[in-house]
């Protein structure tokens, strides 16, 4: 199955994966979720990188995210 990968830069560092991935999900069928964080003594206290790749399983999903802008936690993303 071919990926059609999307990058998204800019993401507040507060914001959970559950909530990035909730949001993207409304555009199609999520594949492959990747919200790198900041190693830590424990996962519970690691700090997101601030960016994200969504992997979704159509090329029109993809174009349906990447036609339009994005605001998460009042800041927009890209």
């Amino acid at each position: 199955m071919p990926s059609h990968k999307v990058f998204v830069g800019g993401l507040p560092k507060t914001l959970s994966p559950d909530t990035v991935l909730g949001y993207f999900e409304q555009f199609g069928q999520v594949t492959k979720f990747v919200m790198p964080k900041v190693s830590s003594v424990d996962e519970t206290s690691a700090i997101s990188l601030g960016f994200a790749y969504i992997s979704y399983a159509s090329a029109q999903d993809a174009n349906r995210v990447l036609a339009r802008a994005h605001t998460l936690s009042g800041k927009r993303v890209g």
